[in-house]
């Protein structure tokens, strides 16, 4: 992966609006992700996981409802050259990263519009 021959090796796993993972132990996650990971990718079927860090951030993605989404903003702003992008933006997706990329790519739409 990332295009290293040998270790070390990096592999991050993200779960979003993740409520159901936020109790189990950490053991079990990093099961589950090993457990994907050899699904996925066959060849690491002999993979060594040496070690492994779980981070538990509850709050990190809002849960809106519909009224909410009126108040997400657009990438155009009233000010020349200022655009916006984030995961709160209206991007039609709940906050996360990919509602952030999807946000980003909209905000860089419309800089090559204009500029």
């Amino acid at each position: 992966m990332f295009g290293r021959p040998g270790p070390p090796q990096h592999l991050s796993f993200i779960a979003s609006a993740a409520y159901r993972a936020l109790p189990r132990p950490n053991g079990e996650l990093v099961g589950a992700a090993e457990a994907a990971l050899r699904r996925y990718f066959p060849a690491m079927a002999d993979a060594k996981v040496t070690r492994a860090l779980v981070l538990r951030e509850p709050d990190a993605t809002f849960a809106s409802d519909p009224e909410a989404e009126s108040y997400r903003p657009g990438a155009i702003t009233p000010v020349p050259g200022l655009y916006l992008a984030g995961d709160w933006t209206a991007t039609g997706l709940p906050a996360t990263i990919e509602g952030a990329v999807r946000s980003g790519f909209a905000a860089a739409r419309c800089v090559e519009r204009i500029g």
